[in-house]
């Protein structure tokens, strides 16, 4: 017998100045991988024996942090969604349970990595005269 595959149901996006959520809302928990790539810059996410529901677009526009987000399989066992940021960016990861009232969830936080830096160097510029 075949485990029933995980299905992504919605995707969520909450943008703030210097930081972004991604919320992945699936019916249960799931194996991920996550890594990043440059030019331009790009974060990762693998899901694991995961298929996307017909609500889920095969390309998205962002907001915040995000440009853009592609959908695909990868794989016939792999489900990859590429987030295409706007800038270099810091991210956490957690995957939430279920609960009576929510299904499970990956939640990607990303945060500006020049948040305080662009200040900095402005300043530092500005007093080297």
């Amino acid at each position: 017998m075949v485990a029933a595959q995980t299905a992504l149901n919605d995707m969520r996006i909450n943008a703030e100045e210097d930081e972004t959520r991604l919320v992945l809302d699936l019916s249960n928990e799931v194996q991920y991988k996550i890594f990043t790539l440059n030019n331009p810059n790009r974060l990762v996410v693998d899901l694991l024996r995961v298929r996307k529901t017909n609500k889920i677009k095969s390309s998205t526009k962002g907001e915040g942090l995000i440009d853009t987000i592609r959908v695909a399989k990868n794989t016939p066992n792999k489900l990859r969604v590429v987030i295409e940021t706007k800038q270099t960016v810091l991210y956490k990861v957690n995957m939430l349970k279920s609960s009576q009232k929510r299904n499970s969830r990956l939640v990607i936080d990303l945060k500006s990595m020049y948040e305080g830096s662009q200040k900095v160097v402005a300043s530092a510029i500005n007093n080297s005269k």
